[in-house]
């Protein structure tokens, strides 16, 4: 069978004629949008765009025996791929079908982000062996509840749990996983180094008082509470004019190497104030003993 072509710069319907570059149908039986169909990419639908510098928009094909489907999607920047295999729609890095997975849905629904196994409604991995887990439908007792576990080299370490009418937030206190325990230590002078105070927050404007504590104060007798660094501003990531690209039309794309430069913006400290909670018992604990002695 001939190469099929279709339409454009005067020729109407069916041809054979170099002027009809619309529509290709090759011998193969692949077909090309505005472009030959490229069988380097195996396609069975091949669009280009102008300027194309042979470089398909979007194709469509599928990969040998190994029972996938995919559509690549292309641009200046490289390409990416959305496959199919035999029970899930995968996104990759490149068009090939063993390229590396970002992305995928498995046919129950789950998803995943980063890793190559959905072990949940939705997983999020991260590096390091970091992931998020959102869980639903877990039989607890009578209940039916909905979990999201955080998750490292570890294993579970949090989780927020929600089910009939209440919301838990956990984290790992398993004692497998601690060392150096130690049950004498002075919690009443270290309590007594903290400061309540009551303020409202500046964003607030109806300036209602709370009860609380200032991070940076609560950082040096529980470190561990608090989060962030005292003063600290945030960082914004800029280009200069050097790393901007115009492109046609189109709106300018960044390229080069971004800058990093402190903003105006405060970079705020944040408290957990769940890691006060062993100080306030331990120091109930040990003004319990002195009044028993008291007593006695």
């Amino acid at each position: 069978m001939a190469l099929t072509k279709i339409g454009k710069e005067g020729i109407t319907g069916v041809s054979n004629s170099s002027n009809a570059t619309a529509l290709y149908i090759d011998s193969s039986e692949r077909v090309g949008v505005g472009a030959t169909p490229n069988a380097t990419f195996g396609s069975h639908l091949y669009a280009q765009g102008t300027p194309a510098a042979n470089k398909p928009i979007i194709s469509a094909y599928s990969q040998g025996n190994s029972n996938k489907a995919g559509l690549a999607l292309f641009n200046d920047a490289g390409n990416r791929g959305i496959w199919t295999d035999s029970s899930n729609l995968l996104f990759t890095a490149t068009y090939e079908g063993n390229s590396t997975e970002h992305m995928r849905i498995a046919s129950d629904g789950d998803v995943s982000i980063g890793g190559t196994t959905a072990t949940a409604a939705f997983n999020l991995v991260g590096t390091g062996g970091s992931n998020v887990q959102i869980q639903n439908n877990i039989a607890s007792g009578t209940n039916t509840i909905v979990s999201i576990g955080f998750i490292n080299d570890n294993g579970l370490i949090g989780s927020i749990q929600s089910g009939g009418s209440s919301t838990s937030y956990e984290t790992s206190s398993d004692y497998r996983l601690k060392e150096n325990v130690d049950y004498t230590w002075d919690a009443t002078t270290r309590l007594k180094q903290l400061k309540p105070a009551r303020f409202n927050f500046i964003a607030d404007d109806t300036n209602t008082l709370v009860d609380g504590f200032l991070a940076h104060e609560v950082s040096l007798i529980v470190p561990e509470a608090i989060s962030g660094a005292k003063d600290a501003m945030a960082v914004e990531t800029r280009y200069t004019a050097d790393d901007v690209e115009t492109q046609g039309d189109t709106p300018s794309k960044n390229v080069g190497d971004p800058k990093t430069y402190s903003s105006s913006k405060i970079d705020p400290q944040g408290i957990d104030q769940s890691k006060l909670v062993p100080l306030l018992v331990k120091t109930i604990q040990e003004l319990e003993a002195r009044i028993t002695a008291l007593e006695a």
